[in-house]
């Protein structure tokens, strides 16, 4: 019998195997990451917590109990636990190296706890040492402040997530299109339960539009309906009646390919069809109803 190594059979658990992430891309990928799920500014914040931990918890260990007052003594356990956290926290990411490389930020909720206690620490400290009432009021301000920009950050990943779609608009930020939930919702206003959506390619929806929807998406290219088709009957969704969905205002881009689904389905029905109109998106059944 081959011998198969535990790396070989657990792959998620051989973070240094030579198919891998490089050390330098696995931390830039973390780094990115952290801007993403906090935000930068928290992130630097907690960064500092964290070091601070190190120090505190290294220094604690040369006060007597005694000599150690309420407040301190509080730092010491909180950095304590901000240390364990941490350790923890990159425990996970080194563990699953070849996910959290790519990166995916879904790892980072884990890290969660870690970033409030060493935002919470490095607060802590500074409000301690704050020498007036205004200072202390400024760092008073500061955790409003980070989950505010920690906000800004992830809503702007979210939109940088957003697939190609209707109401486009073309700027720096690039694209802007409605989310899954939004697509999803307007379609199954107009698109009858149990029916499959077929939808232009370069819309570029996400299963979880059709998840919202609770329809199966599918896309289609202007004649190459029979592969659609296909992938229908693959699914065993054959006879269920299908629906072209395309958006009512298409962006320059989706244009060409909008107008030829349309006027293929003009061709097959020998006439105009009967669009269900929806605020972002029309449909129309694709054959005659039996």
């Amino acid at each position: 019998m081959e011998d198969v190594s535990l790396l070989d059979r657990v792959g998620v658990l051989g973070p240094f195997a030579p198919d891998t992430h490089t050390v330098a891309h696995w931390a830039s990928a973390q780094l990115v990451a952290t801007s993403w799920s906090f935000g930068a500014a928290a992130a630097v914040v907690a960064l500092c917590g964290v070091v601070l931990a190190a120090v505190v918890s290294v220094r604690s260990r040369a006060d007597e109990p005694s000599d150690a007052g309420d407040e301190r003594s509080g730092v010491a356990r909180l950095a304590r636990v901000a240390l364990a956290l941490a350790g923890a926290s990159l425990l996970l990411q080194v563990l699953f190296w070849r996910h959290t490389g790519d990166p995916q930020e879904s790892f980072w909720i884990n890290s969660i706890p870690t970033v409030a206690v060493a935002v919470a620490l490095a607060i802590t400290w500074t409000r301690s040492r704050a020498r007036s009432a205004a200072t202390r009021g400024v760092v008073d301000t500061l955790p409003f402040v980070l989950v505010a920009l920690g906000s800004h950050a992830g809503l702007a990943h979210v939109e940088s997530l957003r697939a190609p779609g209707p109401l486009d608009l073309d700027g720096a930020r690039g694209p802007a299109a409605p989310l899954p939930r939004t697509v999803g919702t307007d379609v199954a206003e107009i698109v009858p339960t149990g029916a499959v959506v077929w939808y232009p390619t370069s819309l570029g929806l996400t299963p979880a539009a059709s998840f919202y929807a609770w329809r199966t998406f599918l896309p289609v290219a202007p004649t190459a309906s029979a592969v659609t088709v296909g992938a229908q009957h693959r699914l065993g969704l054959g006879e269920r009646p299908a629906w072209l969905v395309v958006p009512r205002e298409p962006s320059e881009a989706q244009l060409p390919e909008v107008r030829a689904l349309e006027e293929e389905l003009r061709g097959l029905l020998g006439g105009e069809p009967d669009w269900h109109e929806g605020r972002l998106y029309r449909a129309a059944r694709i054959g005659r109803s039996r």
